[in-house]
């Protein structure tokens, strides 16, 4: 139903008109000048904007603006008699004539109050005109025009309950306006249904709503059929909203009696259903019927039509071939009971917002200036008595709050804990640093690994120091000054570095103390958001310890007494409002004539009783509201104070996060400032350790060369060399060794002069001596007995070749330091003084088959040669004796090697 035409409204369509214009400036200058003792002259400008507003207001155009002109027009009229009374027979009334717009008739009063009443008729008119002019498509438009026909009975109903329109033409008659009334409420009414339809309300709310239509326009229709309106209208328009009236009576009954169709239809009563649909369908009919000739109606009774007969005689075969229900009666049904969604709206004589300041402002009598002086002095104590009463309780009322510290009560339930914007930022930047923790922990240990390698070196150096001192005790001999100004430099460089270390330990502890504090949370931040939620107390984990009727107590107590200090808030406003907003200069003006002032009083301030009332009751209750507050919050302080203990801890742990964020740049940084301070320590502890070892080198070489002569050599190898073509070689090991020769003896050296050691220096063979002899021409040549500049010859062992045996490769053996290892570099002993006998010569190699030496700068030894030995250049290293053995049965051999340490050789 809700795409069915619109029915035609029923628009009052004919304004009353007056002729000529009104002089109000005469009168009212007059009256100004007898009775405010004023210069009348002085309110030329107020007359002639009065008279330009009644000429805007006497030819007026159907539309909105036009109403609000109406209206300012009417209210200045209103605000004109409070000042200068202008009513028939007093002394400022002004002539007035108006068109009677059914009759024809001027008529002419000396009243102003027919001035109002005619506009006023006017501006109901105008209301109903706009209201009917609209399409009523769309919801906008369906609102509008039901407020037009509301605001149209508004007007109406004012005039006629506030003027004698009994003395006025016959168009403003009581029961005119009693028609219009119904006829604008019907229609409003019809607006809504309309509405209603459109939003598919519930089928028995729409079936009342239509019956409220035909409630309103059988009330206009009988009115219009009344004696009196008959002869006041005109016979042909009497007769068209007769008819259309009757149109629509009949046409809303059949809409309400099909929608209760509708409504049993889907309660299932469908013996029901077909009696409202045929009560519908007749009452149809009868539309059709009044309907003949008025083509405004036709689609919309014909749309109607179809749908109504359509489900009548649906239902009746479903009914009939179905359901089987019986049929009631039309009076067994109950009556359709109307239901008013509109009302006149109340109009406002005075409305600032419309109508403006009042045009003749200026104007106060000096009565109502006493008058208005004395009212607000009564005002004054009655809002001293009030307010003084609320501000003795609102103090009270904070005392009592402030001691229990109601405001930083909480409900653990309620807490809605939020991660600290502080937090989340240092989060998000952690975040797009993935490696950030990792960063710090590897540079922290980073810094310990150099820490501990430079500690070490420190130790070692001790260690070489102590070495060396130990060794020097031992071998009595004193450094040089200048071998003892480079130790004095290396132990203080020692004991600065070890100063610098100490430091550098406190700030490694340092740093490792407070990664150790930081680096938990940190790597906390640097995870998600939502593991730093969790990893937070919260509050929310005492909600199980809390008693429920202790917090449900509380909580009520509580919101008793936030309403009661809102409510008394808005009370308090409330009061000052209509105090500051509370003027009777007005009224005072307008009931000179009527009501004694006192009565006046009593009247106005009565207005302030009920809120008074109010404040009283709001006052009275808070003494009950604070007892009751006080043993609830007693009951409740335990869990207060854990609450505040969470509470703490949650923002100490917030600000432990924050705190380690803020540190770890700095952290960062002094790590990195530690790295670059050990790495420069460890580059000057490489130098030192170098240098301790260079300097120990050479003192170990330097007491090893002037060691006394008589310390004893280490035994020789006695081991026989393997012979050459032994025919009587076991097999299984080869071709038999060479037989050694016989060694010299100790005690033929000893009976030996210089010549006879020279001789044995320059052709014997050394390798056949035993070591007594040798020992011997080591102390001859101790002794002076032997040139310095002759070194030990050794011989040549002879190659030895046979089947399964091969001669391994001459090869090079390293001369190592005593004193050296495989984590220290060798440094050559230092250069040496050349002297009488003595020449300096460069490393010479000595080569035989198997054994390949090289050696440091050592005092020549003229070359020796015998028994198929012979020496290739000066003799640099020590000794080595090879002796081969024969470890198992495949026949082949290794060398082992014997290492003679060097001695040193006196120079002559």
């Amino acid at each position: 139903m809700e795409a069915v035409p619109r029915l035609p409204m029923i628009a009052l369509d004919t304004l009353k008109t007056t002729s000529g214009s009104v002089d109000y400036a005469t009168k009212i200058k007059q009256y100004i000048t007898s009775h405010y003792q004023e210069d009348g002259n002085k309110y030329s400008d107020e007359c002639r904007q009065l008279e330009t507003l009644r000429n805007h207001a006497c030819t007026v155009m159907v539309d909105f603006n036009s109403c609000s002109v109406l209206r300012k027009y009417y209210g200045q009229l209103h605000l004109l008699q409070t000042r200068i009374p202008m009513t028939e027979g007093e002394e400022a009334a002004i002539t007035f004539t108006w068109n009677d717009i059914y009759i024809g008739k001027k008529k002419s009063m000396t009243d102003i109050r027919y001035e109002e009443a005619s506009i006023l008729h006017n501006l109901g008119c105008l209301h109903s005109l706009l209201g009917s002019v609209n399409s009523r498509t769309s919801e906008e438009n369906m609102k509008v025009s039901c407020t037009h026909f509301q605001c149209a009975a508004g007007v109406f109903t004012y005039l006629k309950d506030t003027f004698p329109l009994s003395e006025m033409t016959l168009d403003l008659c009581q029961d005119m306006m009693c028609f219009y009334i119904q006829l604008m409420l019907g229609q409003a009414q019809e607006c809504l249904l309309e509405k209603s339809m459109t939003d598919n309300r519930k089928s028995s709310l729409v079936a009342r709503i239509a019956g409220q239509v035909v409630v309103y326009y059988r009330q206009a229709l009988s009115l219009l059929e009344n004696t009196v309106v008959l002869e006041i209208l005109s016979g042909k328009k009497c007769r068209d909203w007769a008819k259309l009236l009757s149109i629509k009576v009949s046409y809303f009954n059949s809409l309400s009696y099909l929608f209760m169709g509708i409504h049993s239809d889907e309660l299932k009563k469908y013996g029901e259903r077909v009696t409202y649909y045929q009560l519908a369908l007749d009452h149809l009919t009868d539309a059709v019927r009044y309907g003949k000739g008025v083509d405004t109606v036709q689609d919309t009774i014909t749309f109607t039509m179809d749908i109504v007969s359509g489900k009548c005689t649906n239902a009746k075969k479903e009914n009939d071939f179905i359901y089987h229900e019986p049929v009631p009666a039309a009076d067994v049904l109950c009556n359709i009971k109307g239901a008013s969604l509109v009302k006149a709206l109340p109009f406002q004589p005075y409305d600032k917002s419309v109508a403006g300041e009042p045009i003749f402002k200026r104007l106060v009598p000096l009565e109502a200036h006493q008058a208005s002086s004395l009212y607000s002095e009564e005002k004054a104590k009655l809002m001293r008595k009030v307010i003084g009463d609320i501000e003795e309780h609102n103090t009270n009322l904070r005392q009592n709050l402030d001691s229990l510290v109601v405001d930083e009560i909480k409900f653990p339930a309620e807490i809605v804990e939020e991660v600290p914007q502080a937090l989340i930022e240092r989060c998000a930047a952690l975040s797009i640093r993935p490696t950030a923790v990792s960063d710090l922990v590897d540079s922290m240990k980073a810094l310990s690994t150099l820490y501990c390698e430079v500690d070490s070196n420190v130790d070692e150096i001790n260690e070489i120091l102590d070495t060396d001192t130990k060794e020097a005790e031992e071998g009595g001999v004193e450094p040089s000054s200048a071998e003892r100004d480079q130790l004095i430099e290396i132990v203080t460089e020692l004991s600065d570095i070890k100063s610098a270390l100490q430091e550098g330990s406190t700030l490694n502890t340092e740093l490792h103390r407070a990664m150790g504090a930081h680096v938990s949370s940190l790597k906390l931040l640097a995870g998600p958001l939502e593991d730093i939620t969790a990893s937070l107390p919260s509050l929310k984990s005492l909600a199980a310890e809390t008693d429920e009727d202790i917090v449900r107590n509380l909580r009520h107590i509580m919101s008793k007494l936030d309403e009661m200090t809102k409510q008394r808030n808005t009370l308090e406003q409330q009061l000052r409002d209509t105090f500051n907003q509370d003027d009777i200069t007005q009224k005072v003006i307008g009931a000179q004539s009527t009501i004694s002032t006192k009565e006046l009083f009593a009247e106005e301030l009565n207005k302030y009783d009920t809120l008074v009332t109010y404040i009283n009751q709001n006052l009275s209750a808070q003494d009950n509201i604070l007892t009751a507050l006080i043993e609830a919050n007693a009951n409740y302080v335990p869990m207060r104070k854990a609450m505040a203990d969470m509470e703490a801890k949650r923002e100490a742990r917030i600000m432990e996060l924050i705190s380690s964020y803020d540190c770890y740049n700095d952290l960062l940084l002094k790590s990195r400032e530690a790295l670059d301070f050990f790495k420069k320590l460890k580059d000057k502890m490489t130098v030192l350790l170098e240098t301790a070892h260079t300097w120990y080198t050479t003192q170990k070489q330097l007491r090893d060369r002037i060691k006394p002569a008589t310390q004893a050599a280490p035994a020789r190898p006695t081991a026989p060399k393997p012979a050459l073509n032994n025919a009587h070689s076991s097999p299984s090991r080869g071709p038999p060794l060479p037989t050694p020769p016989t060694p010299a003896t100790a005690a033929d050296i000893g009976m030996m002069d210089e010549a006879a050691i020279q001789a044995i220096l320059e052709g014997a063979d050394l390798d056949v001596m035993d070591e007594s002899a040798l020992q011997a021409i080591i102390q001859a040549l101790a002794a002076n007995t032997a040139p310095a500049s002759h070194r030990l010859p050794r011989q040549q062992p002879p190659a030895v070749s046979y089947p399964g045996y091969m001669n391994p490769a001459p090869r090079q053996v390293r001369y190592m330091s005593p004193h050296s290892s495989p984590t220290h570099n060798i440094y050559p002993p230092p250069p040496r003084t050349q002297g009488p006998g003595v020449i300096e010569q460069p490393p010479g190699n000595l080569t035989y088959p198997g054994v390949h030496y090289s050696g440091v700068p050592q005092p020549a030894i003229p070359p020796v040669s015998g028994h198929g030995y012979t020496q290739q250049g000066p003799i640099n290293t020590p000794p080595v004796h090879t002796t081969p053995t024969l470890p198992g049965p495949v026949g082949q051999w290794t060398q082992q090697q014997h290492v003679v340490p060097q001695q040193q050789h006196p120079m002559v």
